[in-house]
């Protein structure tokens, strides 16, 4: 729920891999040792959809915020991998964690599409988000930049 603005605090499966928990439930449902290679990817996730699909809920909340610094600022960690390489990790992570819950989270959420086509899904938007984003982001900001510059030359009327 990045960005999102929201009054009290709302009920969700899964939020950013930033959260404040108990230390009784990483000590019964502990982070899947799986996640060691390649970038990480869903290891947090892992451990949120763990405890869902186990009957725990996920709040987030107004009252407590939390950010990534940019990657300007952060010389190590996080997703720092081509991204070639992400695209790869994040679908083989996101097959073995679709693996191991969909089944109970689909049950849970009254869902009816099976994991091939959620799995397909995700991998059409995996896609998307490290080929086809960044350049249309770029795009739109140059656009942008281009209408900003050509406002700011118009004489005031």
């Amino acid at each position: 729920m990045n960005g999102a603005k929201f009054t009290g605090d709302v009920a969700i499966p899964i939020t950013n891999a930033i959260i404040l928990t108990k230390k009784s439930l990483l000590l019964k449902f502990p982070f899947d040792d799986y996640y060691a290679r390649g970038n990480g990817y869903r290891e947090e996730t892992d451990f949120q959809m763990n405890l869902f699909v186990n009957g725990f809920h996920i709040y987030v909340t107004n009252e407590c915020h939390s950010f990534h610094l940019p990657l300007s600022q952060v010389r190590t960690g996080g997703q720092r991998t081509r991204p070639l390489k992400r695209l790869y990790w994040s679908i083989y992570y996101t097959r073995y964690f679709f693996g191991k819950y969909y089944a109970r989270y689909a049950e849970r959420l009254g869902l009816r599409s099976p994991r091939w086509l959620a799995l397909a899904a995700f991998c059409i938007f995996a896609a998307y988000r490290e080929t086809l984003r960044p350049a249309l982001h770029a795009v739109a900001m140059w656009v942008l930049a281009r209408r900003r510059a050509s406002t700011e030359r118009l004489p005031a009327t």
